[in-house]
């Protein structure tokens, strides 16, 4: 995955600052986290796969996302305090037994709530609210189809993925998607 955006992209740093951090663990993660699901979303969109192959290619993929953040004189743990390797891996159900895009389509359906909200340039606050509210609509269908509440943050990464990665034409490192996915400001981990 290339992570070089993390370089470039405006994203606040600030909670992530080794004076900061044991105060504000959990907004730096959710920060990382938003940060990384722009990396995870261009993957889904270059290969259809929402999860990395294996737990080798998950460890080297946040290890190279260590490294940008440490060019950025952050905490040299950030990765291994806010991230479980496995957990982005192909070996873990994360909702709804998705795999791939095609997988996330067919439970969806042809024409899913995302496809008009989130397809164009989401940067202006009125098409970022009807993505916003189409995400929640998708999302609560795949945690009804998945069935098992714990798997709730793993359908709601998976949606935000899919808008940001799939439907959206500009892509998720477009600046209407870049730092923060318009839902990612409550989740922390998969």
């Amino acid at each position: 995955m290339d992570l070089d955006y993390v370089l470039t992209i405006p994203w606040d740093s600030s909670a992530c600052t080794q004076e900061l951090l044991s105060d504000s663990q959990t907004t730096c993660c959710q920060t990382l986290l938003s940060l990384y699901g722009v990396a995870l979303s261009q993957y889904l969109k270059d290969t259809s796969l929402f999860k990395l192959p294996d737990l080798p290619t998950s460890t080297s993929c946040l290890s190279l996302l260590q490294s940008k953040l440490s060019s950025l004189s952050l905490p040299e743990n950030l990765t291994s305090t806010c991230f479980q390797p496995q957990t982005y891996t192909n070996s873990t159900n994360i909702c709804a037994n998705i795999q791939t895009q095609e997988d996330f389509a067919a439970l969806i359906g042809p024409s899913s709530p995302l496809d008009p909200a989130c397809r164009n340039d989401v940067s202006d606050l009125t098409s970022c609210d009807a993505c916003v509210i189409a995400g929640f609509r998708t999302h609560a269908r795949l945690v009804s189809i998945d069935g098992n509440p714990s798997r709730t943050k793993g359908c709601f990464h998976y949606t935000v993925r899919y808008a940001a990665g799939v439907v959206n034409e500009w892509g998720p490192k477009s600046s209407g998607y870049s730092y923060v996915h318009p839902w990612a400001a409550d989740e922390i981990t998969e």
